[in-house]
């Protein structure tokens, strides 16, 4: 898997006739060989795995990170492409409402929470890419599941 397996799936979808303009999607893969797995992720789908500590309990561990506008490198990336990064605030009172997204510089659009995706070709011209994180981790006899899921799945797998 390397970063051209997403660019050739942008580049179907564009082909498609499918409107992917304000539409698109998280994505994580992984392959296991032995004792070795490699993944790619983009936006805030995650890999986790799941590391058996006893007869009755486990322990989750998050082995992708998110990507996330509010992080350095990516507000950065963003800021540098003519995006803006910032969070809603509510017309009626001066406090921020949800998490911080990406915008274009002069319009109200996409609003986007993350800062990487598949599609949401608008979305690119404020600086949000679809190139994937490479992540190469080796599995221990004590991880007995792994878990590939989008930001909610992984959100109330690690919160337990």
């Amino acid at each position: 898997m390397d970063k051209h397996s997403f660019h050739y799936l942008l580049c179907f979808f564009a082909d498609s006739g499918i409107d992917c303009s304000l539409s698109g999607s998280t994505a994580v893969a992984s392959i296991i060989r032995g004792s070795q797995l490699w993944s790619v992720c983009v936006g805030d789908s995650r890999l986790i795995c799941v590391r058996q500590q006893n007869e009755t309990s486990c322990s989750a561990q998050s082995i992708t990170t998110d990507h996330k506008p509010d992080m350095d490198v990516e507000r950065a990336r963003v800021i540098a492409a003519g995006g803006r990064v910032m969070s809603t605030r509510n017309r009626l009172a001066p406090h921020i409402v949800g998490p911080p997204r990406v915008w274009l510089k002069d319009v109200p659009a996409p609003g986007l929470a993350m800062s990487r995706s598949l599609g949401d070709l608008v979305a690119k011209a404020a600086g949000v890419v679809s190139a994937p994180d490479r992540v190469h981790f080796i599995l221990g006899e004590d991880h007995s599941a792994i878990v590939l899921g989008s930001d909610g799945v992984s959100r109330a797998i690690l919160q337990k």
